[in-house]
């Protein structure tokens, strides 16, 4: 029918509209952003133009874009809560968790049975730690519909932030079950598994803790932790006597620091081992897990080659792996095509550098250290960010 009214009238933005709409939702989102575009243009004072043009900016990894779009349809209609449940989404996505708890209440405010709204609302509300409200609104969701798979996902997720793996993952499984494809219960059953194990589950509460600050407190942590680890080496450097309880602090230091960034795709290699594991993970994800460790192993087994032997190529050879799997897990982890080039260019050019500093010319060692600290302190954020 849509496609029948674009013969007749190519131009007529109702059928333009719902087209995109449509290959929105079957998840071409590039097909869809021309005719969600020729719709917002030809019927500007219509939301629901808006509205779709804003689900595939949405859809596009846009969000800056689709806030704009769907603060145009909250402008022309805002009493659609639709309109309100995808900002809030979209706010969620930026990890604006506060902004998108407003957005929320303003479209159950309109319709208090609203799906999308509750769920987002129950979702924001676990990021904060807000368990007791997280139970209200999960019980509510379920009274609602018995087979709402958010809601068991949104309750895996409050589980798990409270330490109880074996109970989150038995709401993930429902998740999964009433709904296969939900990425919200995978993701949530992948780390509920991993935090079986003791040490990645108070890494994880580490995780869940920085993810509720601020973006500048979170900031100012870990500078805090910077100049800490500087005033402690200082301490040890100035005071030998000291050295012996310094250096545990400064290896503890940097194991925490390695932990924080490689510790989540690290526990992906565990998981290939696992049987639901493997079945909740990606290929892309089983695929990244094999690479890094093999990488890892590899690395490890030459500094230990290279000790035995007193033999500097194996040592330095070993290192480098090492040092690599830190812009390797980071590239293996970027969002868009853009930033995954990136850090591919990045992580290569340190391993060409590496390789012939210890093989060919020594001096380009420090070519691909100075390559290591700015993909470390720069351009790995940038491409994560991506």
């Amino acid at each position: 029918m849509i496609m029948q009214g674009l013969a007749q009238d190519p131009d007529q933005p109702y059928f333009t509209a719902f087209l995109a709409y449509c290959l929105r939702m079957e998840d071409r989102d590039k097909e869809a952003l021309e005719p969600a575009r020729r719709a917002a243009s030809s019927a500007p004072e219509w939301p629901f133009v808006h509205y779709v043009l804003a689900l595939v900016h949405e859809g596009l990894g846009q969000p800056k874009l689709a806030l704009e779009c769907i603060g145009r349809a909250i402008q022309l209609d805002p009493m659609n809560p639709s309109h309100h449940g995808l900002q809030a989404t979209i706010l969620f996505q930026t990890r604006k968790w506060h902004e998108a708890i407003a957005a929320c209440e303003l479209g159950l405010a309109i319709d208090p049975e609203h799906a999308q709204c509750r769920g987002i609302l129950t979702a924001a509300k676990n990021q904060l730690g807000q368990h007791e409200d997280v139970e209200h609104l999960v019980s509510e969701s379920l009274r609602l519909n018995p087979e709402n798979a958010f809601a068991f996902a949104n309750k895996g997720w409050s589980c798990l932030r409270q330490g109880e793996p074996k109970e989150a993952i038995r709401h993930f499984k429902e998740a999964l079950r009433l709904e296969p494809e939900l990425e919200w219960a995978r993701q949530g059953a992948l780390e509920s598994l991993k935090a079986r194990n003791f040490a990645y589950r108070w890494l994880l509460a580490f995780f869940f803790k920085m993810g509720s600050l601020p973006q500048a407190a979170q900031t100012g942590i870990i500078i805090g932790l910077f100049v800490l680890y500087r005033l402690v080496r200082a301490v040890g450097e100035s005071n030998p006597g000291l050295q012996p309880y310094v250096t545990p602090l400064v290896i503890a230091y940097l194991l925490f620091c390695y932990a924080t960034w490689v510790g989540a795709s690290l526990a992906n290699c565990f998981l290939l081992f696992h049987p639901f594991g493997r079945l909740a993970m990606t290929q892309g994800e089983k695929r990244n897990a094999i690479v890094l460790a093999g990488v890892l192993i590899t690395g490890l087994a030459c500094v230990n080659i290279g000790l035995f032997r007193d033999n500097f190529e194996f040592l330095g050879l070993g290192g480098l792996l090492v040092m690599i799997t830190l812009p390797l897990v980071g590239t293996q982890n970027a969002g868009t095509p853009k930033g995954r080039n990136i850090g591919l260019f990045m992580t290569g050019a340190i391993l060409i550098f590496g390789l012939l500093g210890i093989f060919v010319a020594p001096h380009l060692t420090a070519v691909a250290l100075i390559l290591w600290i700015a993909y470390i302190w720069g351009i790995g954020h940038y491409v994560t960010r991506n």
